[in-house]
């Protein structure tokens, strides 16, 4: 699926931008802050097994979750097939053509390379995803972009609660702007 909006891109660019800002090293991690209209401490989903998307990642809980990197923040509400429409593996590697999207079971997560092109550069992930994806998850990547080197970065995720009434599944939320990404 291809989306033109340029608030797509603005979003796409904040999280690879992130993602490689040396605040978002290792342990570096920045307090995670309630999304608006959010129940401020992570409420438990529901238990059950970890299943895959179709592009082969994790499959996250249905709810209102929230990405940190340094002091980067975004949020996606997530429900009602919205995964099978855009999934964690698609906002990890939402900035443009990707040639490649592996995604592996290993013993305590997820492991992922993605390589995808825009303009003159290329993006090549690659790093770990370990948690329970029911409440919260942490990427820990390497990002090299070409021309130009190596970052790595960490990511934290975790679920606020149920999505607030107004947004919808699928919603990519980043301060006051919202884009719904599963249509």
């Amino acid at each position: 699926m291809r989306h033109t909006w340029t608030g797509v891109l603005t979003l796409g660019v904040m999280l690879a931008a992130g993602a490689c800002s040396p605040s978002a090293a290792p342990g570096a991690t920045a307090p995670v802050a309630a999304a608006p209209d959010a129940i401020a401490a992570p409420i438990a989903a529901p238990a059950g097994p970890i299943e895959a998307t179709a592009v082969g990642g994790p499959k996250r809980a249905d709810g209102f979750w929230e990405s940190s990197w340094g002091d980067a923040k975004q949020q996606y509400c997530v429900g009602n097939g919205s995964e099978e429409k855009f999934s964690l593996v698609d906002e990890m590697s939402i900035m443009g053509e990707c040639s490649k999207k592996d995604f592996k079971r290993i013993a305590n997560g997820w492991e992922f390379e993605t390589v995808c092109a825009m303009m003159n550069t290329t993006t090549t992930q690659k790093g770990t995803i370990t948690g329970d994806f029911r409440n919260a998850y942490t990427i820990e990547q390497t990002v090299t972009q070409s021309p130009g080197s190596a970052v790595k970065g960490t990511i934290i995720a975790k679920r606020l609660g149920d999505c607030p009434a107004k947004y919808k599944p699928g919603d990519l939320v980043k301060g006051d702007l919202s884009v719904n990404m599963a249509n």
